[in-house]
């Protein structure tokens, strides 16, 4: 639902409303559920201060932080990422998008 508020907020007018439905209708909601909640919080007090990190900015971290972390230790997936290899995790990270 953040990611729909924040699109939406940048609409200027109704075709550009119809085109962001049009992208949301083919997404996914994901839950704030209460461990998203405290990563988030966690999130935006750590890096706040130097970087005045938003709240819905740190619940989207959370997110991907959270559902990345499950779906590395889902054993009907393919295999994780090895930690510190980047094109491994965006390789997880847009199939996790896909799924």
């Amino acid at each position: 639902m953040i990611t729909e508020a924040e699109l939406l907020s940048g609409a200027l007018d109704a075709k550009d409303e119809a085109s962001i439905y049009a992208v949301l209708d083919v997404m996914v909601a994901i839950e704030v559920e209460r461990g998203i909640a405290i990563s988030a919080g966690t999130l935006r007090r750590k890096y706040y201060p130097g970087h005045k990190t938003a709240l819905p900015d740190a619940i989207l971290a959370a997110t991907a932080n959270t559902k990345l972390i499950d779906r590395m230790f889902k054993k009907d997936q393919p295999p994780a990422s090895e930690p510190g290899d980047l094109s491994t995790k965006l390789d997880d990270w847009n199939y996790l998008c896909a799924s």
